[in-house]
């Protein structure tokens, strides 16, 4: 985790996420109950997207059920595109 929830990076710093493409893999069905892990990658940070790949676990097993490939894309509260504030770019390339 980043620090930086959603809600606040609304609140703050007048930024929200969209997802402009997304590609899902669907491996094997989780059940209502079972407790699952997602792993999320950055893949590439631009100033104004992300690229990320996300796959989510079965705690028990340890198999993969889903993988996801998706880009998200940063808007003001209008919907225009605008770019990462300093501080979040700054943590994404540590």
């Amino acid at each position: 985790a980043l620090g930086a929830r959603h809600r606040d990076l609304l609140e703050r710093d007048d930024l929200g996420f969209v997802v402009r493409d997304l590609v899902l893999d669907y491996r094997a069905p989780a059940r209502l109950d079972d407790r699952l892990s997602i792993d999320v990658r950055l893949l590439e940070a631009r100033r104004a997207s992300m690229k990320l790949a996300q796959v989510a676990f079965d705690e028990a097993s340890g198999r993969p059920l889903v993988t996801a490939l998706l880009r998200i894309a940063a808007i003001d509260p209008a919907g225009r595109p605008v770019g990462f504030p300093a501080w979040l770019t700054e943590k994404l390339n540590r």
